[in-house]
């Protein structure tokens, strides 16, 4: 029977691994609900693989839409080291009521918190606020959620603005329940009201812009 799959590949780079190639990446599989988690030497890609003919078959369609992506956006080469195929069910039903009120419960891993503090110096050295868009997006990206325009009744939006008045709106997106969710409602509020602050401060200035920098020192790490 055919139906709708979630596809999950973890790649091992052998050069080092830019986060803006995983960006890149994601943003060639953006029809597909793809998130991602990062590392210098590793990632590990999460998509939607729809109409296909049981898992065997979903995983032949996936890792052919992932090497496109990756042949479209120049991804070192590396060694597919994981592939999983569940259902978006099988995906909902891993975290039972124990373990979600759990994971609730507790504040956003180290990880977390050290992403969003590097996002925080980033966004200090900012000389443009499309540059605070992109490092916004980038902690996003590197806490497991993904940029998406609004979707009105989508369970998965958080209702904060990335695009900081730049072009179109966009919104960070993470499963319910899921550990990105958590991670992502424990600093991405701070850090987009730090973003949105950085952005006005940047419009104000006269260039160049390293006089902002005085200002910027007001704001609160995570």
């Amino acid at each position: 029977m055919r139906r709708c799959w979630v596809v999950l590949l973890e790649v091992q780079t052998r050069a080092e691994l830019e986060l803006e190639t995983v960006e890149a990446l994601l943003a060639e599989l953006a029809d597909r609900f793809p998130s991602a988690l990062y590392a210098p030497d590793r990632c590990a890609v999460q998509f939607l693989v729809e109409d296909a003919d049981g898992p065997d078959a979903a995983l032949v369609d996936g890792v052919a839409v992932w090497r496109r992506a990756l042949r479209e956006v120049a991804f070192p080469h590396g060694d597919l080291v994981r592939a999983e195929v569940k259902t978006p069910a099988e995906l909902v039903a891993e975290y039972d009521h124990e373990e979600t009120a759990k994971a609730v419960s507790a504040p956003a891993d180290q990880r977390a918190l050290a992403s969003a503090y590097e996002a925080t110096r980033r966004l200090v050295r900012s000389t443009s606020p499309r540059e605070a868009v992109s490092v916004l997006s980038a902690l996003v990206r590197q806490l497991g959620g993904t940029t998406v325009r609004p979707r009105p009744n989508d369970p998965r939006i958080l209702d904060y603005d990335l695009s900081l008045g730049e072009g179109e709106p966009m919104v960070a997106a993470a499963d319910p329940c899921s550990i990105a969710r958590l991670c992502l409602e424990e600093v991405l509020p701070a850090a987009a009201e730090d973003a949105k602050r950085v952005a006005s401060l940047l419009r104000a200035a006269s260039p160049p812009v390293g006089g902002v920098l005085a200002d910027l020192a007001e704001l609160d790490l995570p």
